[in-house]
């Protein structure tokens, strides 16, 4: 049995396609609701290649200040109804000073809707956060 004919898409249907639709997102710390959309090929490499720095930062006890991941993706995927960018480069610190409770849902979800398995990550970036027994000596 032959599958049915579908429509092959060609060089200019792929590049014209629309593929990172806004989507409403609650965030009661802040009082109302926010779009976000999910991050581009690029953007999720970029994504993956601040954890990579973030861990390495963290394994050598490196003093240098790790890149932004949270603040970083709010800065890239917070956007408006139209799909452009809220938050410039230059966003980055005030980002990355606000609350973690209301950020992780909206990095939960950037996740999410990218296709990079939010529990994945948290599970990663969870080992990046220091432990409560890290200075107790014990192992």
């Amino acid at each position: 049995m032959e599958a049915q004919s579908e429509r092959v898409l060609g060089r200019d249907d792929i590049l014209a396609a629309s593929d990172l639709p806004p989507e409403r997102l609650q965030i009661p710390e802040w009082g109302g609701a926010v779009y976000v959309r999910g991050l581009t090929v690029a953007e999720a490499d970029e994504h993956n290649r601040r954890l990579v720095l973030l861990m390495r930062a963290r394994q050598d006890e490196e003093e240098r200040a790790p890149p932004e991941v949270r603040a970083w993706v709010l800065m890239i995927a917070v956007v408006d109804a139209g799909g452009r960018r809220l938050f410039t480069d230059a966003d980055l610190p005030r980002l990355g000073g606000k609350s973690r409770r209301a950020v992780e849902p909206i990095y939960d979800r950037v996740l999410q809707i990218s296709g990079m398995m939010p529990e994945a990550m948290q599970v990663a970036t969870a080992r990046l956060e220091p432990s409560p027994d890290a200075n107790s000596g014990t192992s």
